[in-house]
């Protein structure tokens, strides 16, 4: 049974340090509190949390952002604690473990202890050549995935790598883990002679037994990046508009568009204070209407850029010359010699195509409702 690695899970089990020892030389990283439940986190700028998107959820979509509090120290009981003032989880994010995007960001309300230095996360593309490395986890999760116990004191594993793909890094064996209240934790390696976050504790197998998924950082840079600018330094969401020394993203106090809890018009790309607009296949008129920014206004779908097919989904499962996702062809049975009548091939075209658009809404409803809530 696969199970997310966290206390914030009911139905899904979420992860704690299994075969490690306690650490009292990690101040960066901190315990979680949300109404959905606890985890961990790394202090990454002075009022910015990394964590998971499963341990804040259900609580930003509520918009209880009040509601967290981060603590400061090795043991649960003796922190020094910091109330959040807003829980971002991953714009994409659905509770559907495989589908990842499982990060998320949490905004303190005052900056953390000037004592406690931020631990920078990982900018180099990981690849098959880091499989193999050594990796850090650490968190405040249970001591033993069996029993469900030892959970509260901060402490931290040293695991291998076992592989990467697009989305985790994976790691974890039965003696060596994480396990239940690890989730959103760092996942730490040394990369040009810094330890860095190169992942996020994301879910694992029920137990907290074999390898576990870590939801990648670097595949994340720009939602991560963006946020920070926004809570972080001269150029914060604070009420006042500064236009010097901002670098790659202006003071959203600036910027309509900017992450500054109010929701732009017409923006080039997504405002993250918007909800989402139309994904590929849902129908658009311009392209304000698609997430992507891109709508074939002449069939009035949003679609996305692409060089092959596995960069499309099933709505759109074709890569089209063009450079964009497509419907299938329109050709086939009608096609063939003495083929059905053309308007009857026509109603069978658009038949599919209302198909395929809303089996594609009946998954991702699935997907959705499958959560923990």
């Amino acid at each position: 049974m696969i199970s997310a690695t966290g206390f914030a899970e009911t139905q899904n089990v979420p992860s704690g340090i299994i075969g490690g020892e306690a650490t009292t030389t990690d101040p960066a990283v901190v315990f979680v509190s949300t109404p959905d439940g606890v985890c961990t986190g790394t202090l990454i700028a002075s009022q910015t949390v990394l964590t998971a998107a499963h341990c804040l959820k259900f609580a930003a979509q509520d918009n209880r952002h009040f509601e967290g509090v981060v603590g400061f120290g090795n043991q649960v009981g003796q922190l020094t604690t910091i109330d959040s003032i807003r829980l971002l989880p991953q714009r994409y994010y659905t509770t559907g473990l495989f589908d990842g995007r499982d990060i998320a960001l949490i905004r303190l309300k005052d900056p953390a202890p000037p004592n406690i230095t931020p631990i920078p996360v990982n900018r180099r593309e990981l690849t098959a050549a880091d499989v193999g490395q050594m990796a850090r986890a650490i968190g405040f999760g249970h001591t033993n995935g069996a029993e469900q116990t030892g959970a509260g004191i901060k402490r931290t594993v040293t695991m291998p790598i076992v592989e990467i793909d697009d989305e985790f890094v994976i790691l974890g064996t039965d003696e060596k883990n994480t396990c239940q209240g690890d989730s959103g934790g760092p996942i730490l390696m040394m990369i040009d002679g810094v330890e860095k976050v190169v992942g996020v504790t994301a879910f694992g197998l029920q137990g907290c037994v074999g390898a576990g998924n870590k939801t990648r950082v670097d595949s994340y840079l720009d939602f991560i990046d963006e946020v920070v600018s926004a809570w972080n330094g001269p150029c914060k969401q604070d009420g006042n508009c500064q236009t010097q020394g901002c670098g790659a993203f202006p003071d959203p106090d600036c910027d309509i568009c900017g992450y500054d809890y109010f929701c732009g018009q017409n923006c080039v790309r997504p405002d993250l204070d918007c909800p989402l607009v139309g994904e590929p296949g849902d129908d658009c008129d311009t392209e304000f209407d698609c997430e992507s920014r891109l709508c074939r206004e002449d069939d009035g779908y949003c679609t996305i850029a692409c060089e092959s097919a596995k960069d499309c989904n099933e709505a759109t499962p074709v890569c089209g010359s063009d450079g964009t996702c497509r419907f299938k062809s329109k050709g086939g049975c009608c096609e063939s010699s003495g083929g059905l009548d053309p308007l009857v091939g026509l109603l069978l075209i658009f038949a599919g195509l209302y198909w395929r658009r809303n089996r594609k809404l009946s998954l991702i409803r699935c997907l959705y409702f499958s959560g923990t809530r």
